[in-house]
C-alpha cells in the first residue's frame, strides 16, 4: 500500500506503479511492485506526474521551478525525461507558470501509447489548447485552436488506444464584465 502517494502511473506490463511520494516530508517519485515489497525511490528530486514509456527505458515527470524567493502562485515547469529513469534527467520543455491551467496550477504532460506525444494542456490567451511535445523532445505542436472562446481544460488527458485521438474534459464559460 502507499501511504501518501498522489499521480499514480503504472508501468505498460502492470508490474509497477509509479507515483509522486509525499512521505515522510519528502517529494520525489518511487515506484512499487504490484506484488508489495519496499518503495523503490526513482527520482529523489522534487518531481511528480510520472509516466513510463512502454517498454520501461524513459521516465517522463514534471519539476516545478522557484523562480522567485517568495515563490508564485504559478511557477515556471519543466517536462524532462531520464533514460534510465533514475539516470540523467534532460529538460524537453520549460513551460511559463501563466501557460499553465487549473487552481492549483497543476501541468500534467500524458505519453501517448506509441510513445511519440506528450499531451499538455496550455492557456493561450482566454482559452486553453492542447498541445503535443514530441517524446524525443523538439518543438511542440498546437493540436485545438479554440480562437477567442473561453476554454478550460485544467486536468489530465486521455489518449485512445492507437494514439490518433485525445480526449479531455473541456468546460466553455461565458462571462460578461459590469
Amino acid at each position: 500500500a502507499v501511504a501518501q502517494g498522489r499521480a499514480p502511473c503504472w508501468s505498460r506490463d502492470g508490474r509497477w506503479l509509479y507515483y509522486q511520494s509525499l512521505a515522510a516530508g519528502a517529494v520525489r517519485l518511487e515506484k512499487t511492485r504490484l506484488d508489495g515489497g519496499q518503495p523503490v525511490v526513482v527520482r529523489g528530486e522534487e518531481a511528480g506526474l510520472p509516466e513510463i514509456s512502454a517498454d520501461g527505458s524513459t521516465l517522463y515527470f514534471v519539476v516545478v521551478l522557484r523562480s522567485t524567493i517568495f515563490g508564485s502562485g504559478r511557477a515556471d515547469t519543466e517536462i524532462r525525461c531520464a533514460r534510465p529513469e533514475d539516470g540523467a534527467s534532460e529538460t524537453l520543455a520549460r513551460i511559463p507558470g501563466e501557460r499553465i491551467p487549473g487552481v492549483p496550477a497543476v501541468l500534467p504532460a500524458v505519453l501517448s501509447p506509441d510513445g511519440q506525444w506528450l499531451a499538455i494542456p496550455l492557456i493561450d490567451g482566454a482559452t486553453t489548447n492542447l498541445w503535443a511535445l514530441p517524446a524525443k523532445g523538439g518543438p511542440m505542436r498546437q493540436l485545438t485552436d479554440f480562437g477567442e472562446r473561453s476554454i478550460e481544460i485544467a486536468r489530465s488527458v486521455s489518449w485512445s488506444a492507437d494514439s490518433r485521438h485525445i480526449y479531455a474534459a473541456v468546460t466553455e464559460a461565458e462571462t460578461d464584465v459590469v
